[in-house]
């Protein structure tokens, strides 16, 4: 717990560190009754549990740092940046604000701003700069806060997600808290959500009960007002968790195959004999600088092995990756049969991971579809901090087959990266390395259940069996 200076030197008489700490402290404790799904224990990912307890219980409760007396939210401001701020205020001895932020929404600090002196949780110091960085946009933007129009609701609050740029964390974090809110029968507690600019799924088609229970999804776009203005009646929260369960990749496929229902007999050529291999390439950031080659040596391995038999090579990836993947085509030309779905809907992307028998994926968004959705065995590689992530990776998703990794001595990070973040420097790797990982999963592989649960899907999107229909694609 530390106490930082944001703007300028104040005293921090009166102010008591303890009553600081159980501001920011979560009690588990007297809330084991509360259905929160947590796949592991992890302190950064345990943090945001307090939302639900509000939504469960209400009102939002924070210790004052002064005298020790338990105070109520009296409004928020909501600051719709890529990380999520939301400000909770307090009338107090003196006012005093609860710093929300990051991938879980967890307190982060509190604020006082009369002494502009901002006291620190016992967190990560990176998640420190996002409190600070928190701070300083609500002190710039809150005078020209919107104020909240949408529905209220005695007694409930309204949720947020979607704003972070990244697919992982909306699957991993936010669609997996608000499932757990409908799952607990919580949403006569919910007036509205707020879907933003980063969804990526439609959260109204993922979660029919929103509609059942008369909870509107209000769709805001990136270029709206960037701080919202809440009020006690209206009370903002974003509910995170951190288990992908399977009735949630059951939904994510469901809303794929009905959006891509008029175009699905059009796959069937993937679903033959051979081997499917799904590989995604990346090029903004955290890159392996040689995938155009590694990839071409890899296919061509396994084009050889199965001796006659295809080797279909499906590559995904963010639209800037289309020239990679053109240079990788023009290389296996004749040899291995290449399918770009650099370029195609998300929903595409989804369905087609269906019919993935091995994966090669950076870890990090390009993975969480064909192991964190369609649970498919494979290979995750990245560089050295990325990789550190093979310490929860394989526990997030329910029902899945475990991902191996390369080993970190296969891994050269390189300098120059291309952010301030060190864990996001390019990287290359040793393709041998990458191939027995490969090799040893081959052999286990059986494509039988693959191409009969593909032909068993066709059957069921006929018949209007869409959760059906998933679930034969998801249990291979």
């Amino acid at each position: 717990m530390t106490a930082e200076v944001l703007e300028r030197p104040t005293a921090m008489a009166e102010i008591n560190m303890a009553h600081a700490a159980a501001a920011l402290a979560e009690d588990y404790a007297q809330d084991a009754d509360l259905p929160l799904r947590y796949a592991y224990t992890w302190q950064h990912l345990n943090r945001g549990r307090y939302a639900e307890q509000v939504l469960r219980r209400g009102p939002l409760r924070c210790v004052d740092p002064i005298d020790g007396t338990l105070r109520s939210a009296t409004s928020a401001h909501v600051l719709c940046g890529d990380w999520l701020g939301i400000i909770y205020h307090f009338e107090g001895v003196e006012p005093f604000w609860l710093v929300t932020s990051s991938f879980d929404q967890a307190k982060l600090g509190l604020y006082l701003p009369r002494r502009e002196v901002f006291i620190a949780g016992p967190v990560d110091p990176n998640w420190v700069t996002i409190g600070h960085d928190a701070v300083r946009s609500h002190l710039r933007l809150a005078a020209t806060a919107e104020p909240w129009t949408g529905p209220v609701k005695p007694e409930a609050s309204v949720l947020y997600l979607g704003f972070c740029n990244n697919l992982g964390h909306t699957m991993w974090n936010d669609l997996s808290g608000l499932e757990a809110a409908v799952d607990a029968g919580m949403l006569d507690r919910v007036a509205a959500v707020v879907a933003g600019p980063h969804t990526f799924f439609p959260v109204d088609a993922l979660f029919p009960e929103l509609a059942a229970a008369g909870v509107p999804v209000i769709r805001r776009p990136k270029d709206a007002p960037p701080c919202v203005r809440h009020d006690a009646a209206s009370l903002p929260l974003r509910l995170t968790s951190n288990r992908i369960t399977r009735s949630l990749r059951r939904r994510i496929v469901a809303w794929a195959l009905q959006a891509e229902q008029a175009s699905l007999a059009s796959l069937a050529p993937l679903n033959g004999p051979g081997l499917n291999l799904w590989c995604n390439l990346r090029q903004h950031n955290k890159t392996w600088v040689d995938q155009v080659d590694g990839l071409v040596a890899l296919a061509k391995v396994f084009a050889g092995a199965l001796k006659g038999q295809p080797v279909r090579l499906l590559l995904d990836g963010t639209r800037d990756t289309a020239p990679l993947a053109a240079r990788i085509a023009e290389a296996l030309s004749g040899q291995v049969d290449v399918v770009d779905a650099t370029q195609v809907p998300l929903s595409r992307t989804v369905v087609m991971c269906g019919l993935v028998d091995l994966h090669l994926c950076v870890v990090g968004s390009g993975l969480t579809l064909p192991h964190w959705v369609m649970g498919r065995r494979g290979v995750a590689h990245g560089n050295r901090p990325h990789l550190g992530q093979q310490s929860f990776w394989n526990n997030v998703s329910e029902g899945t087959h475990d991902v191996d990794f390369v080993p970190m001595d296969a891994v050269q990070d390189l300098d120059g990266p291309l952010t301030p973040d060190p864990s996001y420097v390019n990287y290359r790797l040793d393709v041998q390395a990458v191939l027995s990982l490969l090799e040893t999963r081959f052999r286990q592989l059986d494509t039988g259940p693959r191409r009969s649960g593909f032909q068993q899907m066709l059957a069921l999107v006929a018949q209007g069996r869409l959760g059906d229909a998933a679930e034969r694609l998801i249990n291979v």
